[in-house]
């Protein structure tokens, strides 16, 4: 009991911790999904254990390498093919995750899985001179060239940066300055301008909608 008031703050912090990062496991799961889904419409992908399905991993990784993975039915060996075909490099991060945990669809291990394969996808189809650079990098650099000129816009991360609203609109605004009134956005609350920049990039673009305004608090990728 004497040292009940020091441990409590401690435990209710643990705990406050525990829950961001279970909802930040929650928003990354949904993000991956909308990926997966924008890819793979003939078989949508409705839970987490679905990023693992073989027909979905052999589909990526004929689009990525243009190999073809007969299905054995082994769904331990079929995983393994998957990750040395998308994967030459045994020094890649991919080849540390365990089968079996993918085997068993174990949430954190698909979605590590799922992070490497978009890594992957990056470099087969990102613009030349950027696709052996790292994927947050090179996106971020991009992001800072973009947003240079315009004061209300910071980045230093890809959180709390780009809660406010105001980088997504500025990125579309850069790129054609008839597509964002940066004036009336100004009025807007951040999930409004969220939207606003999200649907912009939808109607113009045909850039899928990943991510949900109103959960960007914990955005963490």
């Amino acid at each position: 009991m004497l040292f009940s008031g020091g441990r409590t703050p401690r435990r209710e912090e643990k705990k406050d911790k525990r829950v961001e990062k279970d909802e930040s496991l929650k928003i990354q799961a949904s993000t991956f999904m909308r990926w997966a889904n924008f890819l793979f419409e003939d078989n949508p992908v409705r839970e987490v254990k679905d990023l693992v399905d073989l027909k979905f991993l052999t589909y990526v990784t004929q689009l990525i390498t243009g190999t073809t993975i007969p299905i054995s039915h082994n769904r331990q060996h079929d995983i393994a093919t998957v990750i040395t075909t998308l994967f030459p490099d045994e020094d890649e991060k991919a080849h540390q995750l365990s089968i079996s945990e993918l085997v068993e669809a174990v949430p954190k291990a698909v979605l590590a899985l799922t992070w490497q394969i978009i890594h992957a996808f990056w470099r087969k189809y990102a613009p030349e001179g950027a696709r052996d650079r790292k994927l947050a990098e090179a996106i971020k650099e991009w992001c800072l060239e973009a947003t240079a000129d315009y004061e209300e816009v910071g980045i230093s991360d890809f959180t709390s940066s780009w809660r406010d609203g105001y980088a997504f609109n500025a990125l579309l605004h850069s790129y054609d300055e008839t597509l964002v009134d940066m004036s009336a956005i100004q009025a807007m609350r951040g999930d409004e301008r969220l939207d606003n920049a999200f649907q912009i990039a939808f109607n113009k673009f045909n850039v899928p909608k990943l991510l949900h305004a109103k959960v960007s608090i914990f955005w963490n990728f």
